[in-house]
């Protein structure tokens, strides 16, 4: 019996491993090709990451370039994109981003029996960009746009009236010009970048020289980051025949913050001294030259009042004292890096404009014929830059810097970030931009590009002003807004960041205060309804940098294809009237090209 049983159990061994063993091996055979096949999967994803991530910064403007670039993404993850494997690219789920769909073909050894020796795999993957943040205007126009002069020798195209679009969201006067400073005025004047000097105690400033001022380097090494150019984006978003580049007051000409150093009759009489129409350019002299006054609403400066005013700092050089600012300008074609550094300049669109300081007597001697022409011409008066005919889809960048001096200004010379080292001008310069493109106004907008210099002059009351417009594609960021003396307010104001009035997703979003003035970034102060109190020279806003975070829902969504949409807003409450300089700077913290999904 024992023999029978034992014979039996060897049969059902060699049974059991006739019946198991295969299976065994089978099982362990498809836990490796399973293996196998999220080890592939995982190279997929991989790739269609890299796609999309090489396509975002370029896909809204430069499809072809946006493209070719995902591609050589794919090639370089081990992937030639031909036969079976294939790349798709579309838009994605918000403006500002793409979604690559990789497939690949993979040999299939287990399914082979079953007649499917191939198997295609797709990855899904969508990256989005943030570019740098415009500031200060939806449309075709930054600062306001006063009315042309209607002399003989006006520039025609100057002389058409309003070019401001339906975009312009607070209309032609916003009560904001755009400003720049000399490299010999005092950073506590209110412009961050383009000062040299600074009073100690100010933010950003060590044994009177400003660290925010970065244009010291030679011609070997350059500057590190070329802060003391600004840059305005000029963005074409379709084909026009013809796009001009004008400025309104784009030359420098000391008279006063309020206008009150401007020639009048006599100290009881404040109107234009001269002939009504004192040159070839000007018939409105009475309105055109008004005199301003501090003491009663910006409004009696009139609408021509840009009030560039001399400044000078603790350590200006006394070669520099009162010495008129040097503004040069230039005009950069589109560039897929995005960096206007990057873009070359158009040649015929480099201008720069000499800067004058003169008593009320030389002054009205200077603005009448024969007196100086170039100062007829350039003092209110809207000044083309240049004219570009049948101008490409996609950004121009147009460049404004104090820090070249005068007769140096060229395209080459524009886009050398270092500084003439004796280039002077003490005093700050305003002006306004406005882009006319005949037919189609609303073709085209210009703002400022991640920080720009402003001049405000505006009654009592509240005010609100466009700051920064930020995408969909930001969802889940946290916008850092960096407020650069706000201290010159008459009395203490009130300033509050207001989110698109559109704007989707679970707000309240968080909004900290990370100093100097409020808060810190070690210990942020909660912002209700992200607004700030008592903002004055003597709550310590003078000359300091008020750092405000605004921490984005991750649902965050705009009207991105509405250019009046998509903008947070500064609104203040002025007790009085307030004439006063400061810098805006916005961005995202963070990669601008990241992974949605």
């Amino acid at each position: 019996m024992r023999t029978r049983l034992a014979q039996e159990s060897g049969a059902i061994a060699i049974v059991v491993a006739l019946v198991f063993v295969p299976i065994l091996v089978g099982g362990a055979a498809l836990g490796i090709e399973v293996s196998r096949w999220f080890a592939i999967l995982e190279r997929v994803q991989r790739a269609a990451d890299a796609a999309a991530l090489a396509a975002a910064p370029q896909w809204t403007s430069a499809r072809a370039d946006a493209v070719a670039a995902a591609r050589e993404a794919v090639r370089r993850n081990g992937y030639l994109l031909t036969g079976s494997t294939r790349l798709d690219l579309v838009s994605g789920s918000a403006a500002g981003t793409v979604r690559a769909t990789l497939t690949v073909s993979v040999s299939n050894p287990l399914g082979a029996a079953l007649g499917e020796p191939a198997r295609e795999l797709t990855r899904m993957s969508e990256a989005g960009y943030s570019a740098p943040i415009s500031i200060g205007s939806s449309c075709n126009v930054v600062g306001d746009e006063p009315d042309p002069a209607s002399g003989d020798l006006t520039d025609p195209a100057d002389g058409t009236g309003s070019v401001a679009s339906s975009l312009c969201s607070y209309g032609r006067r916003p009560h904001l010009w755009a400003s720049i400073a000399g490299p010999d005025t005092s950073k506590v004047t209110g412009d961050r970048f383009a000062s040299r000097w600074c009073t100690n105690g100010n933010s950003g400033c060590r044994a009177n020289n400003n660290l925010d001022y970065r244009g010291y380097g030679s011609a070997a090494t350059g500057a590190t980051d070329g802060q003391p150019s600004y840059f305005l984006r000029v963005t074409v978003r379709r084909p026009v025949p013809s796009m001009t580049v004008q400025l309104f007051d784009p030359a420098f000409v000391d008279v006063g913050d309020a206008c009150d150093r401007m020639p009048k009759r006599s100290a009881t009489d404040p109107s234009w001294p001269g002939l009504a129409t004192p040159n070839p350019y000007v018939r409105d002299a009475a309105r055109r030259y008004a005199f301003g006054s501090r003491t009663t609403t910006p409004a009696s400066s009139g609408e021509y009042c840009t009030g560039d005013t001399t400044s000078v700092a603790v350590a200006t050089p006394a070669a520099a004292l009162r010495a008129p600012v040097v503004t040069s300008f230039a005009l950069h074609a589109p560039t897929n890096s995005g960096d206007p550094w990057r873009a070359p300049v158009l040649p015929t669109c480099v201008r720069q404009y000499p800067g004058w300081i003169l008593t009320p007597l030389a002054m009205t001697a200077a603005l009448t014929t024969p007196g100086d022409p170039a100062l007829q011409r350039y003092f209110r008066q809207w000044v083309t830059v240049c004219t570009v005919i049948a101008p490409q889809v996609g950004d121009y960048y147009l460049q404004v810097r104090t820090n070249i001096g005068a007769g140096r200004a060229s395209s080459a010379r524009m886009t050398e970030a270092r500084e003439d080292a004796d280039a002077t001008g003490t005093g700050l310069n305003r002006f306004s931009v406005r882009v006319d493109t005949p037919g189609d106004q609303e073709a085209v907008s210009v703002a400022g590009v991640e920080r720009l210099g402003l001049y405000v002059n505006v009654p009592a009351g509240r005010t609100t002003f466009l700051l920064a417009r930020v995408g969909s594609a930001a969802a889940g960021s946290t916008l850092r807004v960096e407020l650069f003396d706000l201290g010159d307010a008459q009395a203490p104001a009130v300033l509050a960041l207001v989110r698109p009035p559109s704007a989707a997703g679970t707000w309240p979003a968080r909004c900290m205060a990370l100093g100097e003035p409020r808060g810190s970034p070690l210990a942020p102060a909660d912002l209700p309804n992200c607004e700030l109190t008592g903002v004055s020279s003597a709550a310590g806003f003078n000359g300091k940098i008020q750092q405000v975070a605004i921490e984005l829902p991750a649902d965050y969504r705009c009207v991105d294809n509405d250019p009046t949409d998509c903008w947070f807003r500064i609104a203040v409450d002025y007790p009085s009237s307030v004439f006063d300089t400061t810098t805006w700077t916005a961005s995202l913290e963070g990669d601008p090209v990241r992974l949605i999904q």
